[in-house]
């Protein structure tokens, strides 16, 4: 991306923070990992429907 360009983009956001989420296979190792060695708390759970496979 050009300077040029960059300066043309803007995002307007509705809020001040961004939402992220984490999809994993193994729920049980990445909440070890993110609440009990990072100290972060779960906010919530998304049922996702199973990918191909």
């Amino acid at each position: 991306m050009t300077s040029a360009m960059s300066a043309d983009l803007r995002l307007d956001l509705k809020k001040p923070a961004i939402d992220r989420g984490i999809i994993t296979r193994d729920a049980g190792s990445m909440l070890a990992f993110y609440k009990d060695f990072l100290g972060l708390l779960l906010e919530s759970v998304i049922p996702m429907p199973s990918g191909p496979g």
